[in-house]
């Protein structure tokens, strides 16, 4: 990316792309149902600015201090261990119907 609407673009898409149909859009859906559309929007935008300004910052630290081939793996086996965490609460839990 060799401009600063370039990175804008990118950033947007993957985020997009990333962001669609998981948990917290969800939740969002779920919130809208029982709040003010407008407020619920704001609140969304607020979290989302927030952790991913968290990010951007952790990232940039991080980046300092180790390669970004190193964070990918790291990030990797990370999400893996939540993928098992919660197959393993699903397969283990009685309370919920499988099907």
């Amino acid at each position: 990316v060799k401009t600063w609407w370039g990175g804008v673009y990118q950033t947007f898409c993957l985020m997009f792309v990333a962001e669609w149909g998981d948990k917290s859009m969800f939740a969002t859906m779920a919130l809208a149902t029982h709040n003010a559309p407008l407020g619920v929007v704001l609140g969304a935008m607020g979290a989302h600015a927030t952790a991913n300004a968290i990010a951007v910052i952790g990232g940039g630290m991080l980046g300092k201090a180790i390669s970004e081939k190193y964070m990918a793996l790291c990030g990797g086996i990370v999400f893996l261990a939540f993928a098992c965490a919660t197959a393993y609460e699903g397969i283990t839990r009685n309370d919920v119907p499988f099907l």
